[in-house]
């Protein structure tokens, strides 16, 4: 797996959402391989709901190979657990294929301002986050955060949510949902960058050649000829 290291998740801990769910039953190598279905689905989707974004090849090559990539990346013995978990396994790929028809609907049906529908589904998002805890968690060993805990919180939910909600709403209309599905791919790719710039982390060749794998698979998805209207297989 060279240096870019995924660390196990914990077991048997308290039902959260969905995906949340899934990632504490489900190492996170795995979880990284199946949540790598969004782009795999939306790329369907698309063809069935979105009539300028009609499947071609191009396209379908490209998220095989960003598949193969993040698999290589995050090592083939990631895959030894697959059918061990099922229903966490389970909530991962339907968090994922969430993910998809969300990306799908916004392109086709979103009509309002991008501040408006972020603000809009951040404040959905609360709410149900609100009630899921109360639900399904146990409020009362909530214990008081440290100081450290809020700001982590804060910075958790102005920059990599709230910011990066309203950047979604933006670019949706404008990429389309094929294009802005493969920020699935450059996770991990910035995420490998990130531990070498930042950790001093090395990058072994497996992990240099996986990189090489999904960077061509994103070139693939959203380079021009593979969004041309109504382009068959």
């Amino acid at each position: 797996m060279g240096s870019l290291r995924f660390h196990r998740t914990g077991r048997k801990r308290n039902s959260v959402p969905v995906d949340s769910y899934g990632e504490n039953h489900v190492d996170s190598s795995l979880a990284a391989i199946l949540m790598g279905i969004s782009p795999v689905a939306t790329v369907l989707f698309a063809h069935i709901m979105l009539p300028d974004e009609s499947l071609n090849a191009q396209s379908v090559i490209g998220v095989c190979i960003g598949l193969v990539g993040v698999a290589l990346l995050v090592g083939p013995d990631a895959l030894l657990d697959l059918g061990r978990e099922l229903i966490a396994q389970f909530a991962i790929i339907l968090a994922a294929i969430c993910y998809s028809i969300s990306t799908i609907y916004i392109k086709r049906k979103a009509t309002r301002p991008p501040l408006e529908m972020a603000a809009g589904s951040m404040l959905v998002g609360a709410i149900s986050i609100t009630f899921a805890t109360l639900a399904f968690g146990e409020p009362s060993k909530i214990m008081m955060p440290s100081s450290g805990s809020l700001m982590a919180v804060l910075y958790l939910g102005i920059f990599p949510t709230a910011l990066a909600t309203l950047i979604y709403f933006f670019l949706v209309p404008r990429l389309g949902a094929n294009r802005m599905s493969q920020v699935n791919f450059a996770v991990p790719v910035g995420g490998a960058l990130i531990g070498v710039t930042l950790l001093n982390e090395t990058l072994s060749l497996s992990t240099t050649i996986a990189l090489a794998i999904i960077m061509v698979a994103i070139y693939l998805v959203t380079s021009k000829r593979s969004s041309r209207v109504k382009q068959s297989v």
